[in-house]
């Protein structure tokens, strides 16, 4: 699977809020997505993810590494990717999925991840490395 931290010339990044039936709550996180058996490049996947739920193209990509998700419990590796040069298009979501756009400060966004209101573990995790990278001077 892979996830999609985009964020605008703004400092502002893309949260998507949308219905999770396996845990019978509404959940804010980043553009997240499966990839599809035939993806060899990740990114170009995390790009039809981002397309789709938001409507969102990029123009740069970073690469924010892998995560093993659960793993004891499943194979899922999670690609992270920064997204960034942003221009808005027409979003195109499944048939079935009910999605809401929400910009936030990256600040106020760290700061849901800090209280425990973003929960998904591979939002929380690109949020939290975004800031330990620019903290640290290296991105």
């Amino acid at each position: 699977s892979i996830a999609v931290l985009a964020l605008d010339g703004e400092d502002r990044l893309l949260l998507i809020g949308q219905w999770r039936y396996t845990r019978n709550k509404y959940s804010w996180e980043l553009p997240i997505g499966g990839a599809h058996p035939s993806d060899a490049d990740m990114q170009a996947a995390a790009a039809r993810e981002l397309r789709e739920e938001a409507g969102v193209e990029a123009a740069q990509w970073t690469d924010l590494g892998t995560l093993e998700a659960s793993i004891g419990v499943t194979t899922d590796t999670q690609w992270l990717f920064l997204a960034t040069g942003l221009t808005q298009g027409a979003s195109m979501p499944d048939p079935d999925e009910q999605l809401a756009v929400r910009w936030l400060p990256f600040a106020e966004a760290l700061r849901l991840v800090l209280r425990g209101e973003i929960r998904e573990a591979a939002s929380t995790a690109a949020i939290l490395k975004l800031d330990a990278l620019r903290r640290y001077g290296l991105l």
